[in-house]
C-alpha cells in the first residue's frame, strides 16, 4: 500500500517522462540538472501519507499529493517564455497539459485499482529555474487492500 511513489516513477520511465520526486527546491535543481529535451514532459510529485487503523490493522493509506506536469518547449519551435501572455501559453502548453495530466492520473489509478477522491488542477507559468509552464495539481488517492 506504500508503493505509490514507485508506481509514478515507472509509469514515467515507460512513458519517457522526466520523473522528480519531492519539493519545489528537488524539482528546481533535478530538471536544471537533467535538462528537457523539446517536447519532453516533466512530472513532479510530493506529499503526505496518511494511515487508517482499525483494531490494530491497517485498513488504508491516503496519499495527499502535489502532482506538477510541466513542458519547457514544443517539437514544432515554440518555447515557454516570459514575454508570452497567459493565453498564448494556454492555447501553446497549458490546456494539452491539463489533458495530459488527467489522462496519466487516469491510467494510474486504473492500472492499479486505486482510488481519486480529489482532484484540482491549477495552471502555473514560468514555474521553477528553468520558466516551465505546467499544471500544478492537489490529489487525494485512496488505497486499500
Amino acid at each position: 500500500m506504500f508503493d505509490l511513489f514507485d508506481k509514478f516513477r515507472e509509469y514515467c520511465e515507460k512513458a519517457g517522462i522526466l520523473f522528480i520526486l519531492g519539493g519545489q527546491e528537488w524539482q528546481n535543481k533535478l530538471s536544471s540538472l537533467k535538462g528537457l529535451k523539446p517536447d519532453q514532459l516533466m512530472l513532479g510529485v510530493e506529499g503526505n501519507v496518511s494511515t487508517t487503523f482499525n483494531a490494530s490493522l491497517m485498513t488504508s493509506v491516503t496519499y495527499t499529493l502535489t502532482v506538477i506536469l510541466g513542458r519547457k518547449c514544443e517539437a514544432k519551435g515554440t518555447k515557454s517564455s516570459m514575454e508570452e501572455t497567459f493565453e498564448q501559453k494556454y492555447d501553446a502548453r497549458l490546456k494539452d497539459l491539463m489533458e495530459q495530466l488527467a489522462l496519466i492520473m487516469s491510467s494510474m489509478v486504473c492500472e492499479n485499482g486505486y482510488e481519486i477522491t480529489s482532484f484540482t488542477m491549477t495552471p502555473q507559468i514560468n514555474h521553477l529555474d528553468l520558466n516551465i509552464d505546467c499544471i500544478s495539481s492537489q490529489v487525494t488517492i485512496l488505497v486499500e487492500p
